[in-house]
């Protein structure tokens, strides 16, 4: 096919520019990304323990008439105000919940008494709330992921 010429048209200097950007903003993305759905996950935690969205029973009557209402963990909100978000970033790990080592106005940790609420003791049912968040906001994660990645790699071409 000698004498055929062939000609390209088009931003091919932004498409092959486009990998090198893309791996450059890799980083980025992931923290963003990680950070804002850990973000919506203590955000969720917060919201299930101050709404009284836990499993497991009621409370009982003399409960409700020392605390002035029914609604389940809630007493100063407190316990849900203790969830927190450490943001991830490159080599260095995020973190969300509740930290050690944060106290409840009572004396008790916070650590503790959502562990107590979360699985119960000898006298008190569990009445969870952890598990149900996570499994209602955890399988969201990954299309909230994606969708960060799309727009990511829409911004950079």
């Amino acid at each position: 096919m000698a004498g055929v010429k062939v000609s390209f048209k088009g931003p091919w200097a932004r498409f092959l520019a486009f990998p090198r950007k893309l791996a450059a903003e890799l980083p980025k993305i992931g923290e963003k990304a990680v950070n804002r759905e850990a973000e919506r996950v203590a955000e969720a935690l917060k919201q299930a323990v101050s709404s009284g969205q836990a499993g497991g029973p009621g409370l009982t009557p003399g409960v409700i008439a020392r605390k002035g209402h029914g609604i389940k963990l809630v007493d100063s909100h407190a316990l849900a105000d203790s969830f927190s978000v450490d943001p991830v970033s490159v080599g260095k790990p995020g973190f969300v919940g509740i930290k050690e080592g944060t106290g409840h106005p009572t004396g008790i940790s916070m650590v503790a008494l959502m562990t107590i609420h979360e699985f119960g003791t000898a006298t008190i049912p569990p009445r969870p709330v952890l598990g149900p968040t996570f499994q209602k906001t955890v399988p969201k994660m990954s299309t909230a992921v994606i969708k960060i990645w799309n727009k990511t790699a829409r911004n950079i071409w």
